[in-house]
């Protein structure tokens, strides 16, 4: 559902794989966040088909796989049981942590690989050039200590850490913009593709959403409905709903947002995704410094909201069925992978 605005690529990873995740610019200088990495000590805690994966790249992929697993979780076991020791999926819950942020990182490494294999896309020094400056600018426009506390949040262990980022980032978006404009380099994944043959007409979805808001403004639970009917993978990931900055998400379903009262639910808003039906929240703060990246806002231009959303079928936006098969894909690279995990990973910090 989100529709962010920065670096395209792990903004898509998110929305489309797990849960709403945004890319992240920060940054420290000259020390490292609490329990992090020093730049000087970042081990190799795990391989990919050899390709080495440092405790940074986990330190960073746990920040984005924490809703999904803790959602995971609460599922099957109760809150007070949230211990990195505590029993789960066979393991203990801080292994299974830093296994799937392996997997996550890996899904980056075999990408970032697949692209300069095949189309020989890698970062260069013009690239790193404008990366440096960019990071240079923010730094200037948002203050040290700003960064520092950003860092914290989003897991980014350094200055080289971050411009790591920035170079794969930037190659992804190169190799995916060239992948939905070349039939030739998107072949190898036309196999992910989803068919919509058989998908309910959008006269139909609509007549379901309409019934669904005729439940919710009779009194039935909100959350309870987001949970049995809504189709958007990012309100599984984040049930509190979403916080985010004016301009952030698809004008109708903002504008929607906007004209409600605290606890209002709107008639159904119709966008590219599908059919809505939004109830407006009170603002989460911590968490639009978090995911959104905004060292200064006005109130009155942040929104939050929860919505039950009936999509349409995908096909529909040809761009985003493509790009839900290209990460089908890396999610299948990921599964055939030889992933090792390194005596190292154990020591990675988790923040539970």
């Amino acid at each position: 559902m989100n529709e962010q605005k920065n670096k395209n690529f792990p903004t898509i990873i998110a929305g489309l794989a797990i849960v709403i995740i945004v890319a992240t610019i920060v940054i420290l200088l000259g020390r490292s966040g609490p329990g992090l990495f020093n730049r000087d000590d970042d081990p190799v805690v795990a391989t990919v088909n050899g390709i080495e994966i440092l405790a940074s790249d986990v330190v960073y992929a746990i920040r984005q796989v924490e809703n999904r697993v803790a959602f995971e979780f609460f599922e099957t076991l109760p809150p007070n049981d949230f211990d990195e020791n505590t029993p789960f999926r066979g393991q203990t819950l801080g292994r299974v942590f830093r296994e799937e942020a392996v997997r996550y990182a890996a899904m980056f490494a075999l990408a970032e690989e697949y692209a300069y294999v095949n189309f020989g896309l890698q970062s260069t020094e013009e690239s790193r050039r404008v990366d440096n400056d960019e990071i240079d600018d923010l730094l200037e426009h948002w203050g040290e200590e700003l960064f520092n506390t950003m860092l914290e949040e989003e897991h980014i262990t350094g200055r080289g850490h971050l411009e790591r980022l920035f170079a794969t980032w930037g190659v992804l978006d190169e190799m995916i913009e060239l992948m939905l404009n070349s039939p030739e380099a998107f072949a190898p994944f036309e196999p992910y593709m989803e068919s919509s043959d058989d998908g309910p007409s959008p006269e139909i979805l609509f007549a379901r959403a309409e019934a669904l808001l005729e439940r919710a403004l009779a009194g039935e639970d909100f959350d309870l409905l987001i949970a049995q009917y809504g189709e958007d993978p990012g309100m599984r990931e984040s049930p509190e709903g979403y916080t985010w900055a004016a301009g952030a998400m698809a004008p109708e379903f903002e504008e929607a947002t906007r004209l409600l009262e605290i606890g209002g639910i709107s008639p159904v808003v119709a966008t590219s995704h599908g059919f809505h039906i939004v109830q407006r929240i009170e603002p989460n703060y911590d968490d639009i410094m978090r995911h959104w990246m905004v060292p200064e806002y006005d109130e009155e231009e942040i929104l939050a909201a929860k919505h039950i959303l009936i999509r349409l079928p995908i096909a529909v936006n040809q761009a985003e069925m493509k790009v839900a098969a290209i990460i089908s894909g890396l999610h299948a690279m990921v599964d055939v992978a030889d992933i090792v995990f390194l005596p190292a990973l154990d020591d990675v910090p988790l923040d539970l």
